[in-house]
């Protein structure tokens, strides 16, 4: 069913709901039982993870932080807290929701997954003093329980944090977030109010207020299970990737590693060997994942959950796949360009031509304009003979040359908004990858626009006090953060 039948339906479900009680002299609603909204709590606290690299929290506030924290009553679904304290511009971006991603995946990449959520069991609370912003993000179960991405529960648990960060006590301010996302009682007993508010009344006037309460949880049901499908049908498009291609490329394996150990030019620098053996090792590594006990191989694919449960695992395993199947085709035309391949060295010259082009046609500056006017000439020279024998040298100290200008046109052009993302030269194993170090024009503008409409996002958010649920790389979790 597609999601616009989904909502239609929700839609149609809730005028029928509506349109029943407004009938509802006929009709019986039976008393809400409290026992349907109960939370399945612990006595044992979730385990915390507490992240303080500024030295923001003292060790007398983390002792506090700690014992405040053991005193709340867990839901079971909660199985790990992250709590995150920042307090350095340098070391974060304006954007707590990329600092949070980005720290993750650099020093807990276990429990983040690869574009959407956090590991099953995870609650995070974070804060940035030198931006003064602060969040709250949760696993999908956390979520299905906790309710985190709703448009109430999360500016609720954001507005909680203010008092205590606007004070500079921030363990109280992450405790008050902590204990009103955790507050089970109290989100039992708004569930079973809302179940009871929902019971008083009839005829048009209930109806309406049931259909349009209908209307509300049909759709917030109907976005979580989306997501949760959406999430199985990636797992699934995974598992196709790696049982389909592994074999293949492991046989594959040696020759790309003597190739890639064969370039002798500008090309093979120490970073590009290092970045292979890196996507190589792990590629190697696939094997017991793939078919060893409990691995790839065991899993029920078609089943919802068991795709469900393996997603990260999946997930990991198409990743290094993918990356070492890009590293092959950079590998190859790389070594096809040194060995004289002349249909290689003209598709790479056609590809920094278009890239040149781009940049001449995309910035101001009317002497950076002439300097790259000049270079396209230097590339048309060498299309004309591919396989002269100065050819390499030619093509690398284009290369160079092209390299200070876009330094340039980065300091001339790029400079209007603050960096907030590190501009990275593509590694070996990325789709994008051109040359040791190299960024073309492509990729810095990219970047450019990316820094942009983070400022832009930024200074929407802190003038609207709104929720932001923005991530600039595209991921996405249940909660949101503030500003204060």
């Amino acid at each position: 069913m597609s999601k616009w039948a989904q909502i239609l339906g929700v839609g149609a479900a809730a005028l029928l709901i509506g349109g029943g009680i407004g009938a509802g002299t006929y009709a019986t609603i039976d008393e809400p039982d409290p026992a349907h909204y109960a939370i399945a709590t612990t006595a044992e606290p979730a385990d915390l993870i507490l992240t303080n690299p500024d030295g923001l929290l003292t060790p007398a506030d983390e002792a506090q932080l700690e014992s405040n924290l053991q005193r709340i009553t867990y839901p079971e679904v909660v199985r790990t807290i992250h709590i995150l304290a920042f307090n350095n511009a340098e070391n974060t971006r304006e954007n707590i929701n990329d600092t949070i991603e980005e720290y993750f995946r650099a020093h807990y990449p276990d429990d983040i997954l690869d574009k959407h959520g956090f590991r099953d069991g995870t609650l995070v609370l974070a804060v940035d003093m030198a931006h003064r912003h602060h969040a709250i993000y949760a696993a999908d179960d956390v979520d299905a329980v906790l309710g985190l991405d709703s448009e109430s529960r999360t500016p609720s648990v954001i507005d909680a944090m203010v008092p205590g960060l606007q004070s500079n006590n921030v363990p109280a301010a992450l405790f008050a977030g902590a204990s009103l996302a955790m507050d089970t009682n109290r989100l039992q007993q708004e569930r079973y109010q809302s179940a009871v508010d929902d019971r008083i009344g009839s005829g048009i006037g209930a109806g309406a207020v049931s259909g349009s309460l209908a209307g509300v949880i049909g759709a917030a049901g109907v976005a979580r299970r989306n997501r949760r499908r959406r999430l199985v049908e990636q797992a699934r498009e995974d598992y196709a990737l790696v049982t389909k291609e592994y074999a293949d490329l492991a046989g594959r394996l040696d020759g790309i590693n003597v190739r890639a150990n064969s370039l002798t030019s500008a090309f093979a620098d120490a970073e590009l060997r290092r970045q292979w053996g890196e996507v190589r090792d792990r590629f190697l590594k696939l094997h017991d994942t793939v078919s060893g006990a409990g691995g790839i191989g065991s899993i029920n694919i078609n089943d919802n959950t068991q795709a469900y449960r393996a997603r990260k695992q999946l997930a990991d395993a198409a990743e290094t796949l993918t990356h070492t199947s890009h590293a092959e085709d950079n590998i190859n035309r790389l070594f096809n360009i040194e060995q004289g391949d002349a249909t290689t060295r003209r598709t790479d010259l056609a590809r920094l031509s278009d890239d040149i082009t781009q940049a001449r046609l995309s910035i101001d500056d009317a002497r950076l304009r002439q300097e790259l006017t000049s270079l396209e000439e230097r590339v048309r020279d060498l299309d004309r003979e591919p396989t002269s024998p100065t050819f390499l040298d030619d093509y690398l100290r284009l290369l160079a040359d092209y390299r200070l200008t876009l330094d340039a046109i980065k300091t001339r052009e790029f400079s209007d908004v603050k960096e907030r993302h590190e501009l990275s030269a593509p590694t070996i194993y990325d789709k994008d990858y051109w040359y040791p170090t190299y960024v073309p024009f492509v990729a810095m503008q990219s970047w450019h626009n990316t820094n942009v409409a983070a400022a832009e996002s930024a200074a929407a958010s802190s003038s609207s006090g709104s929720v932001n649920t923005t991530f600039s790389s595209g991921f996405s979790a249940a909660g949101g953060s503030g500003s204060f």
